[in-house]
């Protein structure tokens, strides 16, 4: 999962990134890119926490389930704003943004 998100990452925030294009086109939308970007963020911290509950021995699968849970919200929210970003940027046309 850490490796795939690490690849969501650089298709999206790299130079020639989903977000570079969308700001490129749509320069509106700057707000939304900035909370997706800093959502990655939290995201790969969401992702090693459940990593590193897993790695214990001693871990109880209560917690396990807890922060897996938390990790499976955030990327479901993530996925949603993604989703509604790329449709405000390509099915809303205000004219005169490129």
């Amino acid at each position: 999962m850490r490796q795939g998100f690490a690849e969501h990452v650089r298709a999206t925030e790299g130079p020639t990134g989903l977000y570079r294009e969308l700001l490129n086109q749509s320069p509106r939308l700057d707000h939304g890119v900035r909370l997706l970007t800093r959502e990655h963020v939290a995201i790969v911290a969401a992702i090693l926490a459940v990593q590193q509950i897993a790695e214990r021995p001693e871990a109880h699968p209560d917690e396990l389930r807890h922060r897996a849970g938390h990790l499976l919200r955030r990327l479901a929210r993530h996925r949603r704003r993604g989703a509604d970003l790329l449709w405000e940027a390509y099915q809303t046309d205000l004219g005169g943004e490129t």
